[in-house]
Formats: C-alpha cells, structure tokens, sequence
C-alpha cells in the first residue's frame, strides 16, 4: 500500500514541478528586481531549508506513529504529500534565485574573441 500512497504523491510532486516550472518565468521577472545579495540569501535559504523541511517532517511523522501495518496513516499520507509539495516550491525558488545570478551575467550582443584567429588579417 505504501508505494501506492508514494506513487500518488509522486504524481502530485511532478505535476506541481511543471506548474511551477511555467510559472517561473514571471518568477524570474520577479526576482530579477531584487538585489544580488538578496537573490543569493533567497536562492540558498531554498536550497537549506527545503531539505530541513522535509527531514524534520519527516521524522515527525515516523516519531507519531505514521506507519502502520506497512502503509502511511491518512494523515501522514497527506503531511507527507504536503512536506512534498513545500519542498518542491522551496527547491523551485532557489534554483530559480540562484539561475537569475547567472542570467545577469549574460550579455545580449556579440563581443569579439578575446584572442583572435592567427594569421593574415582581411
């Protein structure tokens, strides 16, 4: 029954995955706005607590009694697809903080190699 019941969840992470994966383009406009420093707090804060998160969700439910008979209780089902679903966003957004740092890097018009070719000249 458990994998089942993680079969569920699983869906419900990658199909959040994908929502939010077309919704990062907004995000992206969004976090461009804010400042190098704030990107890299918001962008490792996703990173760290998301799997904080996740762990201390999850022994809370092994620690009260969430498995039973080799499946997850209702409730810890739906904790555990929660604790799924916020690590999900929180990894999201600092992958999302961390891919704008890169993008400011990136330049829009051709620069010339900065050795060129060898060689007579045209």
């Amino acid at each position: 029954m458990i994998w089942l019941q993680g079969g569920v969840s699983l869906v419900l992470w990658l199909a959040a995955g994908a929502w939010l994966s077309r919704r990062s383009l907004w995000e992206r406009g969004a976090l461009s706005r804010l400042g190098r420093q704030s990107r890299v707090l918001l962008g490792s804060f996703g990173f760290i607590f998301a799997g904080l998160i996740l762990m201390v969700g999850g022994w809370l439910i092994a620690v009260n009694g969430g498995v039973k008979d080799g499946a997850l209780l209702p409730w810890a089902w739906a904790a555990s697809t929660v604790l799924g679903l916020v690590f999900v966003s929180l990894q999201s957004l600092g992958a999302g903080a961390m891919l704008s740092l890169l993008a400011a890097k990136e330049t829009a018009r051709r620069l010339p190699p900065s050795n060129p070719p060898a060689g007579p000249q045209k």
